[in-house]
């Protein structure tokens, strides 16, 4: 039985989207996620799962976020914009630690 997190930079409720097949049936899910709280992954749902365990944000570039990224260790990237000549930033990052 695995679990999962929130990453510990996130230090405010998150609300996801993600696709869930928990009754056969392909189905969208919203699921609201607390920092600090663990949650189950579901056995019958590897969909779900799935979903989870890809699951990254893409925000704008702040030094700050990308501090406290360094900081818990987390994945991430940054995204320079080539349009632009990169004069914007986004910081692309997976939102959640899944132990199986």
């Amino acid at each position: 039985m695995g679990t999962y997190r929130l990453i510990d930079a996130i230090t405010a409720p998150v609300t996801v989207r993600v696709w869930s097949n928990a009754d056969g049936r392909n189905r969208p899910a919203r699921l609201t996620l607390s920092p600090g709280k663990t949650y189950v992954l579901p056995e019958n749902d590897p969909l779900l799962v799935q979903e989870l365990k890809g699951l990254k944000a893409k925000v704008k570039h702040t030094p700050e976020l990308e501090e406290s990224l360094k900081a818990c260790n987390a994945e991430y990237k940054v995204e320079v914009c080539k349009t632009c000549g990169g004069r914007l930033k986004k910081i692309i990052y997976k939102m959640l630690e899944v132990a199986e």
